[in-house]
């Protein structure tokens, strides 16, 4: 078969499956309403990602993902169109700067943002809410040494969570290594220790430890049926740097592994009972899913959103060790590649997903418990706006990346996936909100 043919019988397949994604678009989008409250990443498009969102002491907070200036904070006190104001220093310091905010807590009545540099190191910085008068901005307090003290050894963090009175963070190594941490320091702002964190050992050099795993995607704390809490982290292949690798050192091997790792590793779930970790349920995953990208608990249930090539997932579990798979193949859209973020609102399980062809959505359970993709209903437009659907010219909002209850509203937080060297340059991130569900 001719190469061409074959590619537009493989595009043709996707887009077939795809069509059923959009059918009854229209029917099930239009009766959500959708306002946009910050758009062309809040006035500067190199906010390619508004990568974390947080109510804290009465104000809305969005991290974002900037690889020109650094980082960036805004806060609102209303979420409204045109009250967002920067809270930070582009990156956090000058002489370190960070590229991206990746999750953010609140925990021992302080905001605490984890960060991701290549470069520096992953960092954890904390604030108690204070506009300094001098500078307009922030006090904020660095909570950790570069890289937990390995600098650019240690990239980037992502999973946060607190079990046990216990601030924990899930990391990635330069080799490879998904890595936690706990905090052990006083939380007392002006008290704030670089130096009191531990990291635990013993998960990842269980023998068992699939080496293919590079990254913590979430830490949620959940309580299951029997009784018993646990620390539960889900565990993402290491995608991101194997394609840094083949695009820096092109060769046949590199080329090799990076299709291994695409189509032959799965992510998985592991979880912490305070001794000691267990990989949960190894066979849940085998076939299906290449990463666990973030975790949710609601209703009494464990729910965990996963990527795979023919559209992401989402499964669940309430006695914490037996997954049952609820929704599958994208949401019938293969292109909906990864469910990104869970969230729930108004007794009902929200998730948004990646999708770099249309454009993002958002999809909503019918009720408190799904059991089915039949159970969800679209209630967003493709790309949140709708209106660059298969446009070229145009960059969509392609990841639903985090989401947050503020005032009674639910704010989504999205992402415009670009290559920075791309000769059609991205939007900026945006955030949008809706009240009725």
């Amino acid at each position: 078969m001719r190469k061409d043919l074959f590619f537009i019988f493989i595009i043709t397949f996707f887009l077939s499956f795809n069509a059923n994604g959009l059918k009854n678009y229209d029917e099930q989008s239009l009766d959500f309403e959708w306002e946009q409250v910050v758009d062309f990443g809040f006035g500067d498009k190199d906010n390619l990602h508004a990568w974390s969102i947080k109510e804290y002491k009465d104000f809305l907070y969005v991290g974002t993902r900037n690889v020109v200036d650094g980082c960036k904070i805004y806060r609102s006190e209303t979420g409204d169109l045109g009250t967002w104001f920067q809270v930070n220093l582009d990156g956090f310091s000058n002489e370190s700067k960070s590229e991206g905010i990746r999750n953010m807590i609140v925990y021992k009545d302080l905001l605490w943002v984890i960060t991701n540099s290549w470069e520096h190191g992953t960092q954890v910085w904390v604030t108690e809410g204070v506009i300094n008068k001098t500078t307009g901005l922030l006090n904020w307090r660095k909570a950790n040494l570069d890289g937990f003290g390995k600098g650019s050894e240690i990239l980037s963090s992502r999973g946060l969570g607190v079990f046990k009175d216990k601030l924990y963070v899930g990391s990635q190594s330069i080799d490879g290594h998904p890595l936690i941490f706990r905090y052990e320091g006083p939380s007392d702002f002006e008290d704030i220790c670089k130096d009191d964190w531990i990291l635990l050992k013993d998960w990842y050099e269980d023998p068992d430890y699939n080496p293919d795993l590079f990254l913590v995607g979430d830490i949620v704390n959940f309580t299951c049926k029997d009784g018993e809490s646990y620390l539960y982290a889900s565990l993402i292949a290491g995608v991101t740097p194997i394609f840094r690798n083949l695009k820096t050192n092109f060769t046949i091997n590199n080329m090799i592994e990076t299709f291994r790792l695409l189509f032959f590793s799965k992510g998985e779930i592991w979880r912490y009972n305070g001794t000691c970790w267990e990989k949960i349920d190894s066979k849940i995953f085998d076939k299906t899913s290449l990463m666990v990208c973030c975790l949710h608990v609601f209703n009494e249930t464990l729910y965990a959103g996963t990527a795979n090539w023919l559209g992401g997932e989402i499964w669940k579990t309430d006695d914490g060790n037996s997954f049952t798979r609820i929704s599958k193949r994208g949401f019938y859209s293969p292109f909906n590649f990864w469910v990104w973020k869970i969230h729930d609102y108004k007794g009902r399980l929200i998730a948004g997903t990646l999708n770099p062809v249309f454009g993002c959505d958002v999809w909503a359970s019918v009720d408190n418990s799904p059991s089915s993709t039949k159970d969800f209903i679209r209630i967003s437009k493709k790309g949140m706006d709708g209106k660059n659907i298969l446009n070229p010219f145009t960059r969509p909002q392609d990841g639903a990346r985090c989401f947050e209850t503020f005032k009674g509203k639910m704010y989504l937080g999205t992402t415009n996936w670009v290559d920075l060297n791309s000769f059609f340059k991205g939007t900026g991130c945006e955030v949008w909100r809706m009240e009725k569900i």
